[in-house]
């Protein structure tokens, strides 16, 4: 689908201009075209866009700077392979800036480039819903005798024309989204590097769109756009084993206020990663950040029908970038079907899962969100009720029901969270704070935990909570039966599953930066199971803790508590010991051990201080409460 673009178009000619035998001009320097984007625009009423684009070579560099003239050529439009448009008049254009100059040493930079700029405007000179093309050339270069080009090489620009009543695209006057076929047109609508505005008028049923291509599949150029639901809702969308399965596909800017009901989004045969919203949201580029507010999604189905192909899937986006969440809660009349992995190198390719997003990077934040759907990802990695891997973010009021499932690094609220050093995002501390989870967290393999399954480098977890039991279970075989001969659940914690630094994250005298803080837990269980897996002398295991699984000694745990209800269960490991009472720790007062003797890949736990009574427990519960109930109210607000 094309798209409508202020943009930098890549253009050029063969410039052909006669050698000067009387004067050394040093090397020939062919310029050839250049198109970074379908020179194809969407001109609205009212509107002017600029385009621009650059004479470039891919030659040795000029011994001096040259001078590019172009110009508008009528007659060129014969030679347009579609006879049904017409020509741009002239009134509808303007060279702004003509001609530019390309400096000798500096034809690769961008940054000393200059560009031909082109205001293409709309007047009532031109007609709605039609097709107008504007041949450009180059007239002419000085400067240099070797630099050459053709003087019949074009560039066409096509202008189209929007029907009447359309919008303009500003947040004004936005582009309106009456049927299927203006959301399917919002990618050509968009404008590159501009947010673009548009809003939803009635609700939309996708049944007669049977297996739908998102909006946009250009990853290297999202749609910039403000997307305002106006509490519709579309309906009955589906699609199966489609790239980039989901309905916007690659989006910037801006999606609130929508409803979703009755979506079924399939991977059947294919690797393809799933989700119902959007396959990614937000961009890198700082300039462009995102946010996804509002958005309930109901009676729909992410489902992964395939074995042993990695994939990622989520219900709201497959990956975030640079975006907020914000109020969407996932209610139980969805659900989620997680691919099965049949063997051990299909799990190491590492696919993620989560009940809004599967992976976020680059600071993404998660406010006042909610899962109630069970993911069941039997041996797979990195789900998270909320967000399976967090590379940088924040999320916070956040809340899980739903039983999570997996293998490794799997939690209520997120399975991963941290970032990698010497990544671009290794500036800050990332933060869980006033989450809480109730549902169950069953893992059968490592890293496993009530809130996070793996904190990691700079991460601070305060004032959550955690009621769901957090279990090591055996493996599932295709048809999802138990199998007790495979079963190694370590790492598991009631607040977090793995805490540690150093090569590999075992070394418990390297800090990374973890700190846990006014936490509680309340579970009726939290239990390791390394049986099947454990040899003392070659490949130890660690077991549970009643707060953090396994730890390093010199991270920071501050004002942690456990119910004197909550059972520790490390009796099917090789450290079976009971909890403990662990007060306050931190780098320059090491965590107390107790009886056991620290050792690499062994039970280092953190179970907090008990809680022997109800009255005893911290502003943390209130807090919580209060949250609890707020969630309530967004719940029945948005459903």
């Amino acid at each position: 689908m094309k798209r409508i673009v202020i943009f930098i178009l890549a253009v050029a000619a063969l410039f052909s201009v006669g050698c000067n035998k009387q004067e050394d001009f040093g090397p020939k320097s062919t310029y050839k075209i250049t198109v970074d984007r379908n020179a194809e625009i969407r001109l609205p009423d009212g509107i002017t866009i600029t385009t621009t684009f650059y004479p470039k070579t891919v030659d040795e560099a000029l011994s001096s700077d040259i001078t590019v003239t172009f110009k508008a050529d009528p007659s060129k439009l014969a030679d347009y392979p579609d006879k049904a448009v017409t020509l741009l008049p002239e009134t509808n254009y303007t060279f702004k800036k003509n001609p530019v100059v390309v400096e000798a040493e500096r034809r690769f930079d961008p940054t000393g480039r200059e560009y031909c700029r082109l205001d293409l405007r709309h007047t009532t000179a031109l007609k709605p819903e039609t097709t107008y093309v504007l041949p450009i050339v180059i007239e002419s270069i000085t400067g240099n005798g070797n630099a050459l080009f053709d003087p019949d090489d074009v560039l066409y620009i096509v202008v189209k024309t929007n029907r009447p009543g359309a919008g303009c695209g500003t947040e004004d006057v936005p582009y309106v989204i009456e049927t299927i076929d203006d959301l399917k047109m919002m990618d050509e609508y968009a404008i590159a590097g501009q947010l673009t505005y548009f809003k939803l008028m009635n609700d939309l049923d996708f049944s007669s769109s049977a297996n739908w291509e998102p909006v946009c599949l250009t990853s290297d150029n999202p749609m910039y756009v403000d997307f305002n639901g106006d509490n519709k809702t579309f309906s009955n969308f589906s699609c199966t084993d489609t790239e980039k399965a989901s309905i916007f596909g690659y989006v910037c800017g801006n999606i609130y206020d929508l409803k979703i009901d009755k979506a079924t989004v399939t991977a059947q045969t294919t690797a393809n990663d799933i989700a119902i919203l959007a396959n990614s949201i937000g961009s890198s580029d700082e300039n462009c950040p995102s946010e996804c507010s509002n958005i309930s999604i109901t009676n729909s189905k992410v489902e992964a029908n395939t074995t042993d192909l990695c994939l990622n899937q989520a219900f709201v986006s497959v990956y975030a970038v640079n975006a907020t969440f914000k109020n969407i809660v996932l209610d139980r009349s969805n659900t989620m079907k997680l691919y099965f992995y049949a063997s051990s190198s299909s799990m190491s390719n590492g696919a993620m899962a989560g009940g809004l997003v599967a992976r976020a990077s680059n600071v993404c934040n998660f406010i006042q969100c909610g899962n109630t759907v069970d993911l069941l990802g039997y041996n797979q990695k990195q789900i998270g009720g909320i967000v399976g891997s967090l590379l940088g973010g924040h999320i916070s009021e956040c809340w899980n029901t739903g039983n999570v499932e997996g293998n490794e690094d799997v939690a209520g609220i997120v399975g991963q969270i941290g970032s990698k050093k010497g990544s671009n995002v290794d500036v800050e501390t990332w933060t869980v704070t006033n989450c809480y989870n109730k549902g169950q967290i069953r893992i059968t393999g490592q890293r496993g935990g009530g809130i996070c399954g793996c904190p990691f480098n700079s991460v601070k977890i305060e004032k959550c909570y955690n009621v769901g039991d957090v279990l090591a279970m055996c493996r599932r075989t295709q048809t999802g039966e138990d199998d007790p001969e495979n079963i190694d659940g370590r790492c598991i914690g009631g607040i977090a599953g793995h805490v540690c630094g150093g090569a590999g994250f075992w070394d418990f005298n390297i800090a990374n930066d973890v700190s846990i803080i006014d936490c509680h837990v309340y579970s009726d269980k939290v239990m390791a199971d390394t049986r099947k897996k454990t040899n003392a002398e070659t490949d130890p295991r660690p077991g549970c803790g009643a707060i953090v699984g396994y730890t390093s000694l010199v991270n920071t745990y501050t004002d942690c508590y456990r119910s004197s209800s909550t059972t520790v269960d490390n009796s099917k490991t090789q450290d079976s010991h009971n909890a403990f009472d662990q007060g306050n720790c931190g780098p320059g007062n090491p965590l107390n051990t107790g009886s056991i003797t620290p050792v690499q890949k062994r039970a280092i736990p953190y179970h907090g201080v008990e809680n022997k009574t109800a009255a005893t427990i911290t502003r943390t519960s209130a807090t919580i409460d209060n949250l609890i109930e707020d969630f309530f109210i967004v719940i029945f607000l948005l459903i």
